[in-house]
């Protein structure tokens, strides 16, 4: 009975140590606003919304909310940076780093509107950055892109390097890749075509989707949080 009760206890400490390794220790990151213009809403875990300022921090679990077709806001993760146009609410899901491996995790949730990435960081092979909407899902390595969730369809329109775009009704299908100066509707039931972007929507894109430079208090406070 002893010998019993020894390998016992043996195998739960063997389990007990296994599932402490397997556990990856994470901290979370947070972003700074950059740029406003309109009005612009950053909304808490618990519902409570609050008029959004340049410098503010915007964390995993809230929500940004632009009120009208003119507002937009600027928003800067690291060496990554993020524009929500007019009319668009989104959701940020994941915004943490892994601390044994330094790979950070980052994915948005675009309820509605216009949501664009530029992610000027080259990802690493512990890195992770997606957004999804409620038909697509569009996950990337280094690359300029807008993704638009509206009336039950979506669009990715690649300005630069290439998406894994998805039809989140058909999850098991192999990804499609993106790629420059290309764009794809997402319509549930429908194959995704590819089609490249004509030159004069391409010019207005790049025009709207322009991101300013980072702002010096801007910079230190991210240096700050880092340090």
């Amino acid at each position: 009975m002893k010998r019993v009760t020894s390998i016992m206890l043996a195998l739960l400490v063997v389990f007990a140590y296994t599932s402490c390794k397997k556990e990856k220790k994470t901290v979370e990151r947070e972003g700074v606003v950059n740029f406003l213009s309109g009005e612009v809403l950053l909304v808490s875990a618990d519902g409570k919304e609050n008029k959004a300022s340049v410098g503010d921090a915007v964390r995993q679990g809230m929500k940004i909310k632009t009120v009208g077709k003119k507002s937009s806001a600027e928003i800067y993760f690291g060496e990554n940076a993020v524009k929500v146009l007019g009319d668009t609410v989104v959701q940020i899901k994941t915004l943490m780093t892994e601390l044994d491996s330094g790979g950070e995790k980052s994915s948005f949730f675009v309820e509605k509107g216009q949501f664009f990435s530029k992610v000027s960081q080259k990802l690493g092979k512990d890195d992770d950055y997606s957004v999804k909407t409620p038909t697509t899902t569009a996950g990337v390595r280094g690359t300029d892109f807008l993704i638009s969730e509206e009336e039950g369809k979506g669009n990715v329109a690649v300005l630069n390097g290439n998406v894994e775009v998805i039809d989140n009704s058909k999850p098991d299908m192999t990804p499609l890749v993106v790629n420059n100066r290309e764009e794809v509707d997402v319509i549930p039931g429908s194959d995704m075509v590819k089609r490249q972007i004509e030159d004069d929507r391409l010019r207005a894109l790049n025009i709207l989707l322009e991101i300013r430079a980072m702002r010096e208090e801007i910079w230190n406070k991210m240096r700050q949080q880092r340090e």
